[in-house]
């Protein structure tokens, strides 16, 4: 009777231990019905039952750990591209952003040379105006002598 008694509590010790263990590496998508934290306390709790409803309920099947979207999916209809496909279709895109980036540059140097056009007639319009006589005292712009 003691024999019976002692391995009754091996097997709810044991029990015990591989389904804390068993919870605590399941992945968070198989725990199915309660939190983790509940079965936790259930099978704490509650010796021989909480353990074998953890088995038998709260854990789901592998295929619900890992959800595979039907497009992330490859199907076997769908053919992949061969090397030279994809070497071709890389060259293609660098080919793509060389030209963008030579327009851009072509862009940046013609802003570059109306910015500088501009300063050079303000520089200009300033020289006109201050440096050579051609505005007096009236403000009228005539040259003296004239």
């Amino acid at each position: 009777m003691a024999r019976a008694i002692l391995a009754g509590i091996l097997i709810a010790v044991v029990l015990l231990i591989y389904s804390l263990i068993d919870l605590t590496v399941t992945e968070d998508a198989r725990i199915r019905r309660l939190n983790r934290v509940l079965w936790i306390v259930i099978i704490v709790v509650i010796p021989i039952f909480g353990p074998l409803a953890w088995v038998l309920i709260g854990k789901g099947p592998r295929s619900m750990g890992t959800v595979v979207a039907k497009d992330d999916e490859p199907s076997e209809s769908e053919s992949r591209i061969s090397d030279e496909e994809a070497d071709r279709r890389i060259r293609e895109i660098e080919e793509q952003l060389e030209a963008l980036e030579a327009e851009e540059a072509q862009e940046a140097a013609e802003r570059e040379a109306q910015e500088s056009d501009e300063a050079e007639e303000e520089h200009d319009d300033s020289e006109s105006n201050n440096g050579n006589g051609t505005s007096d005292a009236t403000g009228k712009g005539e040259r003296p002598g004239a």
